[in-house]
């Protein structure tokens, strides 16, 4: 029974925690890449790479996730896709991408419209945080309904390694490590 409390306890004030914060996880990355996938931008040929869980570089904890891409035989971007349902009001991403000059990130409603855009990063080798948010200001969205709106929930969030972002070299291979994707809910407007 006091196990049992204990337990109880410890729930609340996770909740409370987390409800303080504002911010819920999209991923941590300390087991395994917590239901992100790799996706090849396979409609550009030519672009190689992967996605895992590392031990090294971590902005928090002891792991994060590489996104690795390589461009020597062409391709545009290597992704890491989450598909689930949420409702963002705003997308918090850390992102540690000395080669990059910004990051492309993609979201998708629930109409199936997608909104890109491109968020700049500062020339560093340390951690930074983008901000993903105000959806309907993100220029030309395509498919779904098709008319500029957010559609809520979100469905999908893909952060993009871009071969057009390396500052070094297009047709090369590069690397970013992700921590810490989170978002907070959106509050429907009364």
């Amino acid at each position: 029974m006091r196990n049992l409390i204990c337990l109880l306890v410890v729930l609340l004030f996770i909740t409370a925690f987390k409800a303080a914060d504002g911010n819920i996880s999209l991923g941590d990355f300390e087991k395994d890449i917590d239901g992100w996938e790799y996706n090849g931008g396979w409609e550009f040929k030519g672009a190689n790479g992967s996605l895992n869980a590392t031990d090294s570089n971590a902005k928090t904890g002891k792991k994060c996730a590489v996104l690795k891409g390589d461009f020597t035989d062409g391709g545009s971007y290597v992704a890491m896709v989450k598909k689930l349902i949420f409702d963002p009001e705003k997308v918090s991403i850390w992102v540690k991408a000395p080669n990059q000059k910004a990051l492309t990130v993609r979201i998708t409603d629930s109409s199936g419209q997608t909104f890109q855009t491109k968020l700049d990063l500062k020339a560093t080798d340390e951690w930074q945080e983008v901000v993903l948010e105000d959806f309907e200001k993100i220029p030309k969205p395509w498919g779904g309904a098709k008319d500029g709106k957010w559609h809520p929930p979100a469905n999908q969030l893909w952060i993009m390694l871009s071969a057009a972002h390396n500052m070094r070299n297009r047709k090369t291979d590069d690397t970013i490590y992700v921590d810490k994707v989170s978002y907070v809910k959106r509050i429907e407007k009364k």
